[in-house]
């Protein structure tokens, strides 16, 4: 697992903040803003707490163990073993983002300015 952690001078006076991510995502997301203002991480820094980010095993920058994958590949383990891995269609994505519109590559509002040219480019991949 990777965790990114900082102390600041008198850190140990406090309890630490551990930011854990959601689904999908990396502890990155904690460390600045879509526009560049600084991020929670910064902000609980400034304020003197320890801070640790850790991203979730097999997602973001930690990586997972590949052992069985490769005993599969090898023959040293049969393919029936092989686990499920997780795959999203760009359809299926569509459904679970907050914004979007009824179908895959349309607005969910009339005057929206957001460049959908893009998801319709996802579409014809």
């Amino acid at each position: 697992m990777y965790v990114q952690y900082q102390i600041p001078e008198g850190g140990d006076k406090h309890l630490p903040v551990v930011m854990v991510h959601g689904c999908c995502l990396s502890a990155k997301s904690y460390e600045t803003t879509p526009d560049g203002r600084m991020g929670w991480n910064e902000y609980f820094l400034r304020k003197g707490r320890a801070v640790y980010l850790p991203d979730q095993v097999s997602l973001a920058r930690s990586g997972f163990d590949a052992t069985l994958y490769n005993e599969i590949r090898l023959g040293k383990r049969p393919a029936a073993e092989m686990p499920a891995i997780r795959t999203a269609s760009h359809e299926i994505a569509w459904t679970l983002f907050p914004l979007r519109g009824p179908r895959m590559g349309t607005s969910p509002f009339a005057n929206d300015q957001f460049p959908w040219s893009l998801s319709r480019n996802l579409e014809n991949m």
